[in-house]
């Protein structure tokens, strides 16, 4: 009886523990960015690369900017990474819309990379919508001239902006339909569903969609958000342009570079002006 009540204080220490640390779970390179100094880069910038800081509330967050050297298409593409990339991680992905000759901004949340502050959802939020404002401002476009491109925990934040402000096209990468449904999704860990402080509704945002085309990308393999959640979103999408990528061999890491050649044809021909969606 004694070791049981002392196994279960154990769990219950741990689990509480969890709860308490859940904002360096989902966001940890905002811890390791406080170890780091802030403002001293530790590697020159990529030479495509012009580096802006811009106001986001009352932080300053960093923003990357590529332009490829024969730029062949109007539109530009926002990207906004996942909960453990910075815009150095991401630089390869703006380097692949370069390639097809579209311009993008890449940008860190605050508290990640040199971006000043403390990350939180509605953080993320608001560092995605001042980028857009900046990026319409300086490349004297209208929102339907973008392509919001998000990746795990950022396809949250693009679902949003695109569905706020009507963009042309959302790209989606192994997105969610909510980090509760992620936690939920876990067996030892659903249990703290309730606890969990942020939801990120990806499918509230993609339920709103109407006139942005979608593209989603999927693993099969993905053990991080489960396959499933792509086919919720599917479902939920009330547009009338869609292309789904599902790779079998794919996962949580490799899918944007797996998938990019069926993404990029997409983008170059456009996408089928119709739904299929999973009937399962």
């Amino acid at each position: 009886m004694a070791f049981a009540l002392k196994f279960a204080l154990i769990i219950i220490a741990l689990l509480a523990l969890l709860v308490v640390t859940q904002d360096a779970q989902i966001f940890p390179v905002a811890v390791t960015s406080l170890i780091k100094q802030k403002g001293k880069r530790h590697s020159p910038l990529p030479k495509d690369i012009k580096s802006v800081f811009l106001e986001s509330g009352d932080s300053k967050i960093e923003i990357w900017k590529f332009s490829p050297s024969s730029s062949k298409s109007r539109k530009i593409a926002i990207l906004i990474h996942g909960n453990g990339d910075t815009v150095d991680t991401f630089y390869h992905v703006q380097e692949m819309f370069a390639s097809i000759g579209i311009s993008s901004y890449s940008f860190d949340f605050k508290g990640y990379g040199h971006s000043s502050g403390w990350p939180s959802e509605w953080g993320v939020y608001e560092d995605s919508e001042a980028v857009l404002e900046y990026v319409t401002k300086e490349e004297g476009i209208s929102p339907e001239d973008l392509v919001i491109v998000g990746y795990s925990l950022g396809s949250s934040a693009a679902a949003r902006l695109a569905q706020k402000y009507g963009a042309n096209t959302l790209i989606l990468y192994a997105p969610f339909t909510s980090l509760k449904d992620v936690v939920r999704d876990r067996p030892f860990l659903r249990i703290l569903k309730p606890f969990v402080r942020y939801e990120f509704p990806t499918i509230r945002y993609v339920s709103g969609l109407t006139k942005t085309r979608l593209i989603i990308a999927h693993g099969e393999k993905d053990t991080v958000v489960p396959f499933h959640h792509s086919l919720d979103l599917v479902r939920s999408y009330k547009g009338e342009t869609i292309h789904t990528v599902y790779l079998p061999n794919a996962d949580h890491l490799t899918i944007i570079t797996e998938s990019w050649n069926d993404v990029k044809k997409s983008l170059k021909e456009g996408t089928p002006k119709s739904v299929q969606r999973p009937t399962s």
